[in-house]
């Protein structure tokens, strides 16, 4: 089986789409034998279709730094408000592609609301004890 090595979405200037599909309907008509069905592949199944197991392991890679940029930007916010900020948004991971939830199902803008409320809680405190 081919792989599709982003040609469906980001890399679609440098690789052709060897299925003229997307792999959700891919997996749609191929698993479930459905046509304009849209099963959940989440990030190990877009890994898998783009690049294949070491896809797998180059997005898990690329997850993990992403959560510890998360994890920097969240170290001077109160732990309940960092968590409220990003359990929404780490659900598309389950259901959708990794770049699609970065990109458009609130991951990158959970980091930036974070880094946001833990730059303005930490510059009132500095405020507060002067």
């Amino acid at each position: 089986m081919e792989k599709y090595k982003l040609s469906h979405s980001i890399l679609t200037f440098i690789y052709d789409n060897p299925y003229n599909m997307g792999p959700v309907d891919l997996v749609a008509r191929d698993v479930f034998g459905l046509e304009g069905f849209s099963p959940n592949v989440g990030i190990f199944g877009d890994a898998y279709l783009n690049f294949g197991l070491m896809g797998i392991i180059i997005f898990v890679v690329l997850l993990g730094s992403i959560l510890v940029l998360f994890d920097s930007v969240a170290m001077k916010s109160p732990l309940i408000l960092s968590m409220t900020i990003i359990i929404i948004p780490s659900m598309s991971l389950v259901n959708s592609g990794m770049f699609t939830s970065l990109a458009t199902h609130g991951i990158l803008f959970a980091i930036f609301v974070t880094w946001l409320s833990s730059t303005l809680l930490h510059r009132n405190e500095k405020v507060v004890g002067k």
